[in-house]
């Protein structure tokens, strides 16, 4: 029969034991998450924009045979926000879901995403970044966005404009009626008779030839 500390020695043993092969599991499983995680490729790219107000699209990612979009996710941070930010998502199951205002939009046309902007103020310039999840790999884009203020000139119209379409216009109607007038007036004076003394040249030739008549009857 074993004595009392040879039981306690035995169970503390046990325990070790357990605690180790506990131990070796949870470490192994660690080891195969991080070589999940190495094997899932990551890339990224920073791109610099400068836009007005007028519609501006970015290609973000493209479907593939073996790379289809799982997830795009787009954080949207600006002057007007202040530091918050508004979400684009894309999921493959659930489709869009837009949590930002109208002129923020995720769109997709052959099988490409793209990053939809229109309408956009000075107010809009900021940090845009998506990132885009594939089959073993996942693209991250920063957008460094700058809105330009559309300048007032473009949106004053020409006080001078109506003036001149006026004048314009009154030349134009003159003219045709001048015209108009000129030509009836042509055509009246081709219809009338032609009227008027006769030549005079032929007045002395006539003259002259009754003189040789009378020349001529008195010899």
């Amino acid at each position: 029969m074993s004595s009392p500390l040879t039981d306690v020695q035995l169970s503390l043993a046990a325990a070790v034991t357990l605690l180790t092969m506990s131990g070796c599991k949870l470490w192994l499983g660690l080891l195969l998450a991080l070589s999940f995680c190495l094997h899932i490729k990551a890339s990224g790219e920073t791109l610099v924009k400068t836009i007005g107000k007028e519609a501006d699209v970015t290609p973000l990612c493209t479907n593939g045979t073996d790379r289809a979009i799982v997830l795009i996710v787009c954080k949207i941070s600006t002057k007007r926000s202040r530091g918050e930010q508004c979400r684009l998502v894309y999921r493959y199951e659930h489709g869009f879901d837009h949590q930002c205002d109208s002129r923020f939009r995720l769109m997709i046309e052959n099988q490409t995403l793209f990053l939809h902007l229109i309408n956009l103020t000075p107010e809009d310039s900021g940090s845009y970044t998506c990132e885009c999840s594939q089959n073993q790999a996942t693209h991250i884009l920063h957008l460094n966005i700058t809105v330009e203020e559309v300048s007032g000139d473009e949106n004053v119209p020409n006080p001078f404009l109506p003036i001149v379409l006026q004048v314009t216009a009154f030349i134009i109607l003159t003219g045709i009626i001048l015209g108009f007038l000129c030509r009836n007036n042509c055509s009246i004076r081709k219809n009338e008779p032609i009227t008027g003394h006769p030549n005079s040249e032929e007045a002395e030739d006539r003259e002259a030839y009754n003189f040789v008549n009378r020349t001529a009857k008195t010899t």
